[in-house]
């Protein structure tokens, strides 16, 4: 009953990072038709994957309006270079008739670019194409992102159409569990939710270090 009636992540999937988030933003209907403002800037959130053929390159859209983080669209792809996704940040633009705020990357962008003969950073050839990254501060433990992104979820309203997959990869994101000890680790299963739920952290981390502008 929960499951069908209540969407209760706690039911649905054990072990889940953001169960008690994601049930209260479906209780609140913060999951739901968000309009795309044409006078708000769009700041973007990026999650690089570990190589072109290791993870997906994941991004979410937000706006932001007084108190209210605004998820408009979540976007990934895998085995593609920096180039297609400055594409499709240029065709969202011009579809939406929307403006970019800033663009937020961990701090590994710097690494090497594969897909262009591994002489480029990430970094460079997405500046190269107008695009310039703003790096969200490294962390020690990664709970620590994680309790940062807690902090700000009961903020957050999700488009349930355009950001359908992000959203349910945060619904599914989940701890390992230890078969030995019979608990749940602080470690999340790396797994296809692993790159929405940490493009997302980089938002929770930016916010909670002040390098948003509120």
């Amino acid at each position: 009953i929960q499951q069908e009636y209540y969407n209760s992540f706690d039911a649905q999937i054990p072990g889940a990072v953001y169960a008690r988030e994601m049930a209260a933003a479906y209780a609140d209907k913060r999951i739901c038709t968000v309009p795309i403002d044409p006078a708000l800037e769009v700041h973007t959130f990026w999650d690089l994957g570990r190589n072109k053929n290791s993870g997906n390159m994941a991004i979410w859209f937000v706006q932001a309006l007084g108190k209210e983080i605004r998820a408009i669209n979540y976007y990934q792809n895998h085995n593609e270079g920096m180039p297609h996704y400055v594409k499709y940040l240029k065709e969202f633009k011009a579809k939406h008739n929307i403006q970019y705020g800033d663009h937020y990357a961990p701090h590994d962008i710097g690494v090497h670019e594969l897909m262009m003969g591994g002489n480029k950073t990430r970094q460079d050839v997405a500046r190269e194409m107008g695009i310039n990254f703003r790096l969200v501060p490294r962390i020690d433990r990664l709970q620590n992102g994680i309790e940062a992104t807690r902090h700000i979820f009961h903020r957050i309203w999700f488009d349930e159409t355009r950001c359908d997959l992000g959203i349910s990869a945060m619904a599914s994101y989940q701890y390992i569990f230890d078969d030995k000890k019979q608990q749940y680790s602080e470690s999340p299963l790396h797994d296809w939710t692993s790159d929405a739920a940490d493009a997302l952290r980089q938002m929770g981390q930016a916010w909670s270090e002040s390098i948003v502008n509120k």
